[in-house]
This record gives C-alpha cells, structure tokens and sequence, in this order.
C-alpha cells in the first residue's frame, strides 16, 4: 500500500508516553491538508482522510496515510498527482517521543510544543520541525492539530520532475514548489 508521510506525526510527542501506550489513531476524525498555488495566484486546499497508525509503548510514532484517499476536488488531478508524485513505493514519518513532562496534562488542557520528524519518500528524507497544540479531551482521547503550518519543499521530497509534468499537462505557467501542511489527528487508547 502507499503511503503519504504525515508530517503530524511528531505531534504525538505531547502525550505521555504511560498514558498513551499502544494508542491508535482514530482515521474517521484525522485530516491532513496540504496548499499549493498555480499560476502564482490561484490557492487551492487539498486533503487525505486515509490515516492510520498509532504510537507504542516505546514512545515510536508512526502514521500513514493511503495515498488513494488524495482529494484536490478534481478526479483527473487526484489521478495525475497520484501517478506523478505519490507513486513512490514507501512514504513515511518517523519521531521519537519522551513525553514523560507532559504526563500532569489534565483533562481540557492544552499544551504547545515542538516536535522533529523525519519524512521519507523512497530514497528522498528531509527532517522537519512541526509546532502542534495538542489537548487532552477525555482521559484515553486527545486531539492534536498543527499549531502552524509545516513547509515542504518540492526538492526535499525529490517532488521537482512530477511538478513540471503537472504544470505542462494542465498548461499551467506555475505550480509554486513548496506547500504549507496541516493535520488533525485524533487518538484514543484501545
């Protein structure tokens, strides 16, 4: 199966390692979303319901994400963007998290934090920061979104020649090469 790194899988890092032992990402109310702008004006907002993963008693998150759940709100373009840059045979998110501080988070509480990733598609890795709020919802339910968006170039993901054969079959005269991505990701212990 493909996979689509999540960037949001270093937010896992706020949530105590204790009390989240062998959770599951919930993927009926996880959603990550990326932008990209052609023709140096046009925005548009994209997004991948297909997430699965968790993080073990170890403090290892892992997410993916199935690629097929690409929606941009055009069949031909999830097609062509599927075939011309998701086409790698893996693609993932690996952190490692000590989340021992923030074991005192208590019920409605929300915590900021910073957390590194590695991102990797096929040979292509580059290591990302993200800034996530995570909040603690129940006493086995938390939910951790992206404080603000993490930026990934085309080059680092080796994205470059899938870009350029987009932007020639759409006739397009840009496609910016790098996009801001977000993520809500919810947990819950089994």
């Amino acid at each position: 199966m493909k996979v689509l790194p999540l960037v949001v899988a270093m937010a896992l890092g706020s949530v105590s390692l204790s009390a989240l032992a062998d959770w599951q990402l919930s993927g009926d109310d996880s959603r990550l979303w990326f932008g990209s702008v052609k023709n140096q004006s046009i925005g548009e907002t994209h997004h991948l319901d297909g997430l699965s993963g968790g993080i073990d008693d170890n403090g290892k998150v892992t997410i993916e994400v199935a690629t097929e759940s690409l929606d941009t709100g055009i069949d031909i373009r999830d097609e062509r963007m599927l075939e011309h840059l998701l086409a790698a045979a893996s693609f993932a998110i690996s952190a490692q998290v000590d989340t021992s501080s923030f074991d005192s988070l208590g019920v409605g509480e929300t915590l900021a934090t910073s957390i590194p990733v590695d991102i990797s598609l096929g040979s292509a890795s580059t290591e990302q920061e993200a800034q996530v709020l995570v909040a603690r919802l129940a006493d086995t339910r938390w939910l951790v979104v992206s404080d603000q968006p993490v930026w990934l170039s085309a080059e680092s993901l080796g994205f470059e020649d899938g870009i350029a054969a987009l932007q020639e079959i759409a006739g397009l005269s840009s496609i910016d090469r790098t996009s801001p991505v977000g993520f809500r990701l919810m947990f819950e212990a089994p």
